[in-house]
């Protein structure tokens, strides 16, 4: 087995930036809980006291505030993109999981690993009976029946009791942080799982994810879209041709943690932007693609996640630090860009289509006030959309039919309120802004539903504290004052010379995207067809009506080769097009990272061998359907010899079929893969690979640490 590391990312690394602590991050899952802080702050009570007037009671306030003081729970989601993922959930929904799971971590230990350890003299097995009866009892597991297919469990810990606990605790913590790694989990907030939940994505959307580091949101976003294994990873389903997850951030170490966070997925379906949100740009088709009259070339969404940034107090429980840095002023400086984000959204959504804006913020500056002035923008081109039956069975309020806007009074400790902006004094107007004010109320509740919104209360179900809106575009976006002024002007006859001129008058001509066979965005090159190298490929592994104008590889060298869908391929394409017709040095960078790693340049030469590239476990699923040669087929008893030693001796195989077409190959990477039932799906086979290498008398698996743990973990519990 190649013991090889996993790679944070595939793009140039002399472009990383350095990694910097996220100290504002409110989504950041790595934030230590600091035991030391002093929770308590009189602004932060004053504030939310007048805020939550006549919505919540004394005795309930106080119930809020002392839950805000409290550590969160620890809280994991079950991944489905994976086959047979579901071992796990149902692992942890059994009354002995405390058992199967220290049982389990005996997968955990990779061959090398094992290895090492027996030189050193150390035993390589977990003990499963090293637990005692009251570590059974005092650790429980719930499962949130809320969240579809009984996949979101929490743990009665904090994420600091558990990483610096012993015995049954320490199990729980490696096993966790080992299927995280291993993309079969994620942990996440319960709170930071419902945007993308009530946002209701179908498989094949073309979604945007508008401020998406560090990724958690985003994960959901692809299991929503590409939830089903074999549509996931089949080039040739609608899903794949036209869904797209788009992962944006404007912070460029932020995208990069983007990338370490998603590559765990092994999607070809994921592109990854460094772009500001409010400033991204529109791409438009080929004119040649335009299907008759009222077509819109403009490369719209059909979902759009806008979780903003914010000044993040509803998270004040995983940061602690809150606390000491609490005032209004925060929330005060966010609000336009929030505001103009949201807007942005709903622009680059189609018609029909949905936006999901949201915060880690109780401020209603931040939240309905944001949503009361998107409305006074785009009027009646937007609606909410109730989420109520999306989350039945979870506890929420529904949104401030009425807020205060006040700012910290510097004379006097407290605050000053202001009515409206016009009892705002000058020197605050770059701080107190008009779209923070409600001129109607009445008219927001009763016309506009702000109540549709959601809020959760950290105390209600023992979580974070979120604020979530979820528009409908309904019609094509315009002013609210423009439309106003259009209605009130009177009409005016036009003659009908003017108007058969009118008609005939050709359409503004939009971007024409030529197809090319080799063209570059960025730092990512795609391959052409028949360049040597390309055409070694598809030969030696008898590649049999693969899509080759999908493989990808950085600044046109062939040390690594990326794959993408037909649907990342086409926002590529339009992107190529819109930076040639930008003036030159004038093109942005903007993308990341994109794809699934397909093949990867042999380092060195076996003797005697004629194999040029290797096989990356990542993209086998995508390869399997296409590859005549070098595929054997086998049982899972060869598979478990292979993941559980660094070589197999060809005359150890026991599969004596997979053994002779094994000795058949010529030495060089090849796939192994077995047929095993879709507990998901029962009675239905499924096909799952996985990349080895042949040299003279040995097999060894391509594939680093965690994609083994994965597979170990799925198939041999």
């Amino acid at each position: 087995m190649q013991g090889r590391k996993r790679r944070g990312n595939w793009v140039d690394r002399r472009t990383q930036p350095k990694k910097k602590k996220e100290e504002d991050g409110a989504d950041e899952e790595e934030l230590i809980y600091d035991t030391a802080i002093v929770k308590e702050n009189k602004l932060l009570e004053q504030y939310y006291k007048t805020q939550f007037e006549g919505l919540i009671s004394e005795a309930e306030f106080a119930t809020l505030l002392a839950t805000m003081r409290e550590p969160l729970p620890i809280t994991f989601r079950i991944s489905p993109t994976k086959l047979r993922s579901s071992v796990l959930r149902n692992m942890f929904c059994s009354p002995d999981w405390l058992k199967k799971l220290s049982a389990a971590c005996v997968y955990l230990v990779t061959p090398q690993e094992a290895e090492k350890q027996e030189k050193e003299g150390v035993h390589t097995k977990e003990e499963p009976t090293g637990l005692t009866e009251e570590e059974i009892k005092s650790l429980t597991i719930k499962c949130w029946d809320f969240y579809p297919g009984k996949v979101l469990f929490e743990l009665a810990l904090s994420r600091h009791q558990l990483k610096r606990s012993e015995g049954a605790m320490h199990r729980i913590h490696k096993f966790v942080q080992s299927c995280t790694d291993a993309g079969l989990i994620n942990r996440q907030e319960v709170v930071s799982m419902l945007p993308p939940l009530i946002l209701d994505v179908k498989p094949g959307m073309k979604v945007l994810d508008m401020c998406a580091a560090p990724g958690s949101k985003t994960s959901q976003l692809l299991e929503k879209c590409f939830g089903d294994y074999t549509q996931h990873h089949d080039l040739r389903s609608e899903v794949t041709k036209t869904g797209i997850v788009v992962a944006n951030d404007s912070d460029f170490s932020r995208a990069f943690m983007l990338t370490h966070q998603l590559q765990r997925f092994d999607t070809a379906s994921l592109l990854v932007l460094n772009h500001d949100g409010q400033n991204f740009p529109t791409l438009y088709r080929s004119k040649n693609e335009t299907a008759g009259a009222g077509y819109d070339a403009r490369y719209l969404f059909d979902r759009v996640l806008c979780d903003v940034p914010c000044s993040s107090d509803a998270a004040i429980r995983k940061i602690p630090m809150k606390w000491k840095e609490w005032g209004t002023g925060k929330a005060f400086g966010l609000h336009p860009l929030q505001l103009k984000l949201l807007c942005r959204a709903l622009q680059l959504t189609k018609v029909g289509g949905k936006v999901c804006y949201s915060t880690c913020s109780m401020n209603p500056i931040e939240d309905e006030a944001v949503v009361n002035a998107v409305f006074e923008i785009y009027g009646e081109a937007i609606e909410l959309v109730d989420v109520a039956e999306t989350l039945k069975g979870f506890k929420y309020r529904k949104g401030l039919g009425h807020w205060h806007v006040m700012a910290e009074n510097k004379t006097h400790d407290g605050f000053t309120e202001f009515k409206n902006f016009a009892e705002v004094p000058k020197e605050l107007h770059g701080k107190v802004r008009e779209t923070m004010f409600c001129a109607d109320f009445k008219a927001l509740v009763e016309k506009r539903n702000i109540e549709r919104c959601v809020r959760v209360m950290p105390h209600d179900q023992n979580t974070g504290g979120f604020f979530m809106a979820i528009f409908r575009k309904v019609a094509e976006l315009g002013s609210k004052k423009g439309a106003e002024e259009e209605k009130a002007r009177p009409e005016v006859a036009v003659a009908p010379k003017k108007a058969e001129e009118e008609k005939k008058a050709p359409a503004p001509e939009k971007p024409v995207v030529a197809v090319q066979k080799k063209f570059r965005v960025g730092q990512f090159e795609r391959v052409e067809e028949r360049d040597p190298e390309t055409e070694y490929i598809r030969v030696f592994f008898g590649l049999e009506g693969f899509p080759m104008h999908l493989l990808y590889t950085i600044n046109g060298n062939m040390k690594t080769v990326i794959l993408v869908t037909e649907a990342v391929n086409e926002f590529l394409e339009l992107v190529a097009k819109q930076q040639e017709q930008k003036p030159k040095g004038k093109e942005k960078e903007s993308i990341t990272n994109m794809g699934v790693k397909c093949f990867e340049r042999c380092k060195s030469q076996y003797k005697g061998s004629a194999c040029l590239f290797r096989i990356q476990q990542a993209g086998a699923k995508y390869l399997l359907p296409y590859m005549k040669k070098r595929v054997v087929k086998c049982n899972m008893e060869t598979i478990k010899m292979v993941l559980t030693r660094n070589y197999v001796g060809i005359a150890e195989i026991p599969d004596e079929v997979a053994k002779k077409a094994i000795m058949e190959l010529s030495i060089g990477a090849f796939l192994l893969y077995v047929e095993v039932e879709d507990p998901d799906n029962p009675g239905k086979i499924a096909t799952e690979p996985l990349a080895a290498h042949r040299s003279d008398e040995k097999i060894n698996v391509l594939a680093n640490k965690e994609e083994v743990i994965s597979f170990r973990l799925r198939h041999f519990l």
